[in-house]
């Protein structure tokens, strides 16, 4: 995790302006109240290397591509009462892709899914559902 809040395209193309109008850094910083480091480290980056777009950040590669994800999600979404651990054994035998539970509940979250057993419980009979209701 950063240290540091990234800037979005809007501060960026902010700044990006105010400094085309001449104005110093403490200027910008005091304008869009971000540290007088963001703002020169941005700048910095856009007129020496990427022209202000974000480079890319370290880190393991993916194991599953965005195929193996949609295959995921229709698995998840075809039995909803599948948990992680099956849904796994299903992505495997499906796609080939070992992956372990929690990489399964991860990317079921960044698709707004969760992977849960439903919790088991009686069924109200029509003389509990009168006793409830008297």
């Amino acid at each position: 995790m950063a240290k540091y809040k990234l800037l979005n395209t809007e501060e960026k193309a902010v700044i990006f302006a105010l400094k085309g109008e001449g104005l110093s850094i403490r200027t910008i910083t005091l304008r869009i109240k971000r540290n007088a480091s963001t703002v020169s480290r941005f700048l910095k980056q856009y007129t020496e290397t990427t022209g202000g777009q974000t480079r890319r950040r370290g880190g393991r590669q993916r194991k599953t591509t965005a195929r193996d994800e949609r295959v995921l999600q229709r698995l998840c979404l075809k039995n909803r009462a599948s948990t992680s651990t099956e849904l796994a054994k299903e992505l495997k035998d499906a796609t080939g892709v070992s992956v372990s539970a929690s990489t399964v509940r991860r990317r079921l979250k960044s698709m707004k899914l969760q992977a849960r057993r439903p919790r088991k419980k009686p069924i109200l009979s029509t003389k509990m559902r009168r006793a409830r209701l008297l």
